[in-house]
């Protein structure tokens, strides 16, 4: 009897640790958790071309999990044939476009019309929140696009550095139909797949 006095204080005193280690660590998780960034890029994209530039319209998705309010600083893309040693074309994020449904000619269906939503600038993503954004990238120079298969790399950049910077690789297949198009016919826009 005598044992089982003497540890039950020790006992109280653990559990009552315990509790302030979970508390304080729940504490930290609601409240002072670092933004901690997870990107998805939609799977259509589209692409025209203006002024002799290329330019791609490609949706993301930005989910913060963290507990902090997080920025993202920029968002860039090369675009680049498979081929070794092809050059790569750097593309500017420029302005952040909507889609929104319009009356077509008057005509009974509704098409889908790209109009200009506000110019680039840092995006913001509250804690433990998400934000859709359809961003329009350029190109800094004239680029002519032939048929082909091409990489696409897109590099989203945090405010913070020690907020990892997040790179994604993927392939985009140009027919040349669509080629003919961009080249030829600037501001009609082309729609395109990831190729899987």
């Amino acid at each position: 009897m005598k044992l089982c006095c003497t540890t039950f204080p020790n006992w109280a005193i653990v559990i009552s640790l315990l509790s302030l280690l979970l508390s304080l660590f729940t504490l930290f998780v609601n409240f002072f958790l670092r933004p901690i960034f997870r990107y998805t890029v939609h799977d259509k994209i589209r692409g025209c071309s203006a002024g002799g530039k290329i330019v791609l319209l490609i949706g993301f998705t930005i989910d913060n999990q963290g507990a902090r309010t997080g920025v993202v600083k920029k968002v860039t893309v090369e675009l680049g044939k498979k081929e070794k040693d092809s050059p790569l074309h750097l593309l500017q994020w420029e302005y952040f476009f909507a889609d929104k449904r319009v009356n077509a000619d008057g005509e009974a269906h509704l098409a889908m019309h790209t109009t200009f939503d506000r110019w680039a600038e840092p995006i913001i993503v509250s804690g433990r929140s998400a934000t859709s954004i359809n961003i329009r990238f350029i190109s800094k120079e004239a680029v002519l696009i032939p048929a082909g298969n091409y990489t696409c790399r897109i590099k989203i950049t945090p405010l913070k550095k020690r907020e990892k910077e997040f790179s994604i690789t993927k392939e985009l297949v140009i027919s040349p139909e669509n080629a003919q198009v961009l080249n030829a016919n600037p501001g009609t826009v082309v729609d395109f797949s990831w190729f899987v």
